[in-house]
């Protein structure tokens, strides 16, 4: 059984209607950019309700629900255009950039969203204003895309979280089997050098999947850095 959040299709045919709108109108090319209409929709869904349903009857049922509730219609589109005035005031650098294909053609193995804190020891207080490695084989493991940073850089607002989203790796065959050996490398003059090593048991994939985010996150457990 899958779980669906019905609130995404609806948001995502509103902001491409509108991010073609505005784009026509504006002659802003960025607009219709593939970043710009993922980033929109994120905005928008972070501040409304999510409506979860399991199964084509719920589907239909939560869809008419929608269909009689204009306010909420209203509601998005407000929100599509308050978020189009904070791009505009502020675009992305890789709004102008190509989105890079990642997936490799044929069998390959897809990393799971690997999650995790850095806290400071003495005070367990969350670290700000370092750089996260994700290394395998001694190597920065490269990202899915632009918006994924490797190194990733603590500011004060994500209170010591950080998030890797690796690129998919080719595979021989589908169903191979291997394990990643790989690492988590902090290496600051506040701080003594910081590893931690983990294992991922991966199965290669036959074919690319739209949705890099389909797999489970991997959640580290809590690391913590030691003053020197």
């Amino acid at each position: 059984m899958e779980i669906h959040n019905l609130m995404e299709d609806i948001v995502l045919r509103m902001v491409d209607d509108v991010l073609r709108e505005e784009a026509a109108r504006k002659g802003k090319e960025y607009l219709s950019s593939p970043q710009c209409r993922m980033d929109l929709s994120c905005f928008v869904l972070n501040r409304i309700p999510q409506f979860y349903v399991t199964s084509g009857r719920g589907m239909a049922h939560t869809e008419r629900a929608l269909k009689e509730n204009p306010q909420l219609k209203v509601d998005i589109v407000t929100l599509i255009h308050e978020g189009l005035k904070r791009i505009e005031t502020v675009k992305r650098p890789y709004y102008d950039a190509p989105l890079e294909n990642k997936f490799p053609e044929g069998p390959a193995f897809y990393f799971p969203t690997i999650k995790g804190k850095l806290l400071n020891c003495t005070n367990f207080e969350p670290v700000q204003g370092v750089a996260i490695e994700l290394r395998w084989k001694d190597e920065l493991l490269p990202m899915i895309d632009k918006r994924w940073q490797n190194p990733f850089l603590l500011d004060e607002k994500l209170e010591g979280t950080f998030l890797f989203l690796p690129s998919p790796i080719p595979a021989r065959k589908a169903g191979e089997q291997k394990t990643f050996e790989l690492e988590i490398r902090v290496q600051d003059d506040r701080f003594e050098p910081f590893h931690h090593y983990f294992k991922l048991e991966m199965v290669a994939e036959e074919e690319a999947d739209a949705n890099p985010w389909k797999n489970p996150d991997y959640k580290l457990p809590e690391l913590f850095l030691i003053p020197k």
